[in-house]
């Protein structure tokens, strides 16, 4: 891992275990891969997630777009790059680029709000952030965050209902969000207008937790050829929604 200026860049290959049925790597481990280099970017500057769990406090993932150009290979050494782009009361915004050599292969942004545990509510973020993370002015992706609502009342072309497992709980509790994009992966193999296309860029909100006593949710998807919107719910709650592009077919 190296730091250029506040600019923290993972160094990392493409495992096995990582990959799909393509040798390319998966949705859920590409986003669990950009949400380790935001954890690495946290604990260089002495903000451990572990020791803000314990003081009651975490970074909740609210918002997030990607564009995808393509996806690592099996065995690929690539480079993630991630960065503070600034705080405002309770949120803060974080970039991300990932490049394999000279080739950039997706680039991203991201919207995090800061959250008090005990109290179950969101609180503005102690002025000493702002200096320890810093803010950089390069944007990685053109995106607004703040105002994306997607929308949610709409019923589903597609719907696939997906069983919890224990694997999917994270530390705080609930389902890590890397897992919404495996369930977003599952839901799109289940058409065959969609099931034989590359994804080609996302943007998504996170709206309510998935925690332990939610045992099946729904994932459900609605559009045409290349543009479609898309929600995760069970019962009356919706927990994540947002729209896709795809690309090109697969292999």
């Amino acid at each position: 891992m190296g730091i250029s200026d506040m600019k923290v860049t993972l160094d990392r290959q493409i495992n096995y275990f990582e990959v799909d049925s393509n040798f390319t790597q998966s949705l859920k481990s590409f986003f669990q891969m950009l949400q380790e280099a935001a954890v690495h970017h946290s604990e260089t500057v002495n903000v451990d997630s572990a020791d803000l769990v314990q003081a009651g406090t975490v970074w909740v993932l609210n918002r997030m777009a990607v564009d995808i150009r393509r996806l690592p290979e099996y065995r690929e050494s690539i480079q993630v790059i991630t960065w503070s782009k600034g705080m405002r009361g309770f949120r803060a915004y974080r970039d991300f680029a990932v490049f394999a050599g000279n080739e950039q292969l997706a680039a991203a942004t991201s919207l995090w709000l800061y959250f008090d545990l005990n109290r179950r509510r969101l609180i503005r973020i102690p002025p000493e952030y702002r200096e320890t993370y810093t803010a950089e002015t390069d944007s990685a992706l053109a995106a607004d965050l703040d105002s994306f609502r997607p929308e949610t009342d709409f019923s589903p072309d597609v719907e696939t209902r997906i069983s919890l497992r224990q694997s999917d709980i994270d530390p705080l509790g609930h389902v890590n969000n890397a897992v919404y994009l495996d369930y977003i992966d599952t839901l799109l193999a289940c058409s065959r207008k969609t099931a034989a296309h590359r994804l080609k860029n996302l943007k998504m909100l996170f709206q309510n937790e998935i925690n332990r006593e939610v045992e099946t949710v729904t994932a459900g998807l609605s559009g045409s050829g290349t543009d479609w919107r898309f929600k995760i719910f069970s019962a009356d709650t919706i927990h994540a929604a947002g729209e896709l592009r795809l690309g090109e077919l697969l292999p």
